[in-house]
């Protein structure tokens, strides 16, 4: 009976799922992703789900960049910019292959290179020499995670959003229960993926070891949930923050692209930087309320 309620309150707003894509649908239960990060070893989801590949990356091009030796990112202009470089590659995933292919000729894609170290040197060596996905700028709301862990000591890391343009106001529910709407403005990925096939998602959720012992899970959303996943991870994995510390730590989130010019700025929340950290970039900022 929900079913048939959500499938018309998704066909009344103009969408087209049916009974028969819901019946259809089955879980993917896969082999996680595992890297090092640090002296740590994270597991986090394959394909289809592609946030985990970026975190993988930005974590290893940071690495390549040198940003472990320049401080922390809310203490050292250089960091900062470096961390900003590096999360900015996950907008690749939204680019068509032929687009990244002409912007970063030569360089191997494939799921198995991204992963690499080799992959990450050579990607930070085009962004030194000014090859980036946006341009960016010279100065002149939210969703839950969830996060369980058993008086065992087992992590399970759970995410969910709405997805909606507006959250609260243009959301579909139904009883309760809010139904995604990337069908409103993500129609070319819906039109290269193909009927049947999952549509990418970019959330981050994963299992961060060290040696046997699980020590933190985490899941990802909310405005910038690539950039504040990565800077969470790299609080705790290179300057031996614990959990608490890193989420409360002031970071960078999803940066604006205007769409007229495609110069991209980074935003901060007001207060949380230091200026001078802000200023030294050398990029262009908003402080956000």
């Amino acid at each position: 009976p929900w079913a048939e309620r959500a499938v018309a309150a998704v066909q009344a707003d103009g969408g087209r799922m049916t009974l028969e894509d819901l019946a259809a649908y089955e879980v993917i239960w896969d082999e996680p992703l595992a890297a090092p990060l640090g002296d740590y070893v994270v597991y986090t989801n394959p394909p289809p789900n592609n946030g985990g590949v970026a975190l993988i990356e930005a974590y290893n091009v940071a690495l390549a960049s040198g940003l472990a030796e320049d401080g922390h990112l809310t203490e050292s202009p250089a960091a900062l910019r470096k961390a900003l470089d590096a999360t900015q590659l996950g907008l690749l995933a939204f680019f068509p292959a032929e687009a990244v292919a002409a912007l970063y000729p030569g360089v191997d894609f494939s799921l198995e290179s991204r992963l690499t170290p080799e992959y990450a040197a050579e990607l930070w060596s085009r962004i030194e020499a000014g090859v980036i996905p946006t341009r960016w700028a010279r100065p002149p709301s939210h969703s839950d995670d969830v996060v369980a862990i058993d008086e065992q000591g087992n992590i399970a890391a759970i995410t969910h959003s709405i997805n909606a343009v507006m959250w609260g106001k243009t959301a579909i529910v139904v009883d309760g229960v809010s139904i995604g709407d990337p069908g409103s403005f993500q129609q070319a990925q819906i039109a290269a993926t193909g009927p049947g096939r999952r549509l990418p998602s970019p959330t981050e959720t994963g299992i961060l070891m060290r040696g046997d012992d699980a020590v933190l899970g985490f899941a990802s959303m909310g405005s910038g949930l690539h950039q504040r996943t990565f800077q969470a991870l790299w609080s705790v994995t290179q300057h031996g923050m614990s959990v608490d510390e890193a989420i409360d730590t002031p970071d960078f989130f999803q940066p604006r692209t205007d769409p007229a010019t495609l110069e991209t700025t980074f935003r901060v929340i007001a207060g949380g930087f230091p200026r001078a950290v802000l200023d030294g970039t050398g990029y262009a900022y908003e402080e956000v309320g």
